[in-house]
């Protein structure tokens, strides 16, 4: 059986396709849809945590290289790989806010362009 997700208001519905391709709708699942993602604002945060936490694992791999033996080259390389992979995912994250402010900023201009021009006799 294969599950495609459907989104309804809150919820998650999903069709369930038995092996002949046969749907069958009806399959609920009751469970509220709460993840980081619920809004672009809520996407943003999340990608702010995770981009301090980032932030904070490379300082914390940064000292931890300074501090290695140089005795043990290959663990001193292991954590300096460490290092530029939390970088490019700091960027990478990074990359996505800048994304997600321009999104907010786009949905806000176009749903104020949709506002009902207002009466300047009713002021």
């Amino acid at each position: 059986m294969e599950l495609e997700p459907i989104s309804r208001k809150a919820y998650a519905f999903a069709e369930i396709k038995s092996k002949s391709g046969i749907p069958w709708r009806g399959a609920i699942i009751s469970h509220r849809l709460e993840t980081p993602f619920d809004s672009i604002e809520s996407a943003l945060e999340y990608m702010n945590l995770l981009l301090e936490a980032t932030r904070e694992s490379q300082e914390q791999v940064e000292t931890e290289i300074v501090r290695t033996d140089s005795r043990l080259a290959r663990r001193k390389q292991a954590l300096q790989l460490v290092s530029h992979k939390l970088a490019k995912l700091s960027s990478h994250i990074a990359t996505s806010r800048c994304i997600l402010n321009d999104l907010r900023m786009l949905r806000r201009l176009l749903l104020e362009e949709r506002k009902p021009p207002e009466d300047p006799s009713i002021a």
